[in-house]
C-alpha cells in the first residue's frame, strides 16, 4: 500500500494519550491505528447506509475559537 495523501488532525491531550496507549498495546503506530479505525468506521457506514455522529458538547467560552467564527 502506497500512502500518498496526508490529513492533519489535532487531538485533545486525553484522546492523544489514549491513542498512544491503545496503539502501543496493539503493537502498531498511532497513525496505523487511525487508518484502521477510519476504514472500519467507513465500512460500517457503507454497510448501514447512514452516519450517526453524536454532537460534541459545546466548548466553554474561555477556550475560545482561535479567531474563527462559530
Amino acid at each position: 500500500m502506497t500512502l500518498k495523501n496526508a490529513i492533519s488532525v489535532r487531538f485533545e491531550e486525553d484522546i492523544h494519550l489514549r491513542l498512544e496507549q491503545v496503539a502501543k498495546r496493539a503493537g502498531i503506530k498511532p497513525a496505523d491505528l487511525i487508518r484502521q479505525a477510519t476504514q472500519t468506521y467507513m465500512d460500517k457506514v457503507e454497510a448501514e447506509g447512514q452516519i450517526v455522529i453524536p454532537l460534541a458538547p459545546k466548548r466553554k467560552a474561555a477556550e475560545g475559537t482561535h479567531g474563527k467564527d462559530k
